[in-house]
């Protein structure tokens, strides 16, 4: 056999390899969207449900001697009057409200400033706490003032509430003034 009586045999066999191809390729869109019609199915990615929260957050308050949140309630207290060059005493005391705890696992600090005063511990932390519990965190902070007059105290802090599906972190700036004679 000569090989130009294989010739329209292989024509038949490429024509017949790009018919089915062809074919092949057209059937496989059906369900594919068409970009002109948009019709078939339209994928959708997946939803997830996000759960607002509890309450929306609260706008900072001007630094006073207490702060309080829908979680929390921050007060310093003091004496009437100190002495200068006498060590005094003021306390600061952190408790839940409603269904809120303090998280016991979070660092809970409370960072001091006073012009004219002096902290044995301008820093305090939870093993400087005279009482530290879910319910009740108090601080009982010593300083010495230098002299008579008002002197502001500053103190910054840092804590987490917790309820039973939600921990909060905060952190609030209390100010105190102090009478010293």
């Amino acid at each position: 056999m000569s090989s130009r009586s294989h010739a329209p045999q292989r024509r038949s066999r490429s024509w017949l390899t790009l018919g089915l191809c062809a074919a092949a390729l057209l059937g496989c869109g059906e369900d594919a969207p068409s970009p002109s019609t948009g019709a078939g199915p339209i994928p959708t990615a997946p939803t997830t449900a996000v759960t607002p929260p509890e309450a929306p957050p609260e706008p900072p308050q001007p630094a006073g001697p207490t702060a309080t949140g829908a979680s929390f309630s921050l007060v310093s207290s003091g004496a009437e009057s100190y002495r200068a060059g006498e060590v005094g005493q003021f306390a600061i005391e952190l408790t839940g409200r409603d269904g809120w705890h303090v998280n016991m696992e979070y660092p809970t600090v409370v960072q001091l400033e006073g012009e004219g005063l002096s902290f044995p511990s301008p820093r305090l932390e939870r093993a400087q706490a005279a009482q530290f519990a879910e319910e009740r965190v108090r601080f009982d902070v010593p300083f010495t003032p230098a002299a008579a007059g008002e002197r502001n105290v500053t103190a910054r802090v840092q804590f987490a509430m917790c309820n039973p599906s939600n921990c909060v972190p905060e952190e609030r700036t209390l100010t105190l003034a102090l009478a010293v004679q």
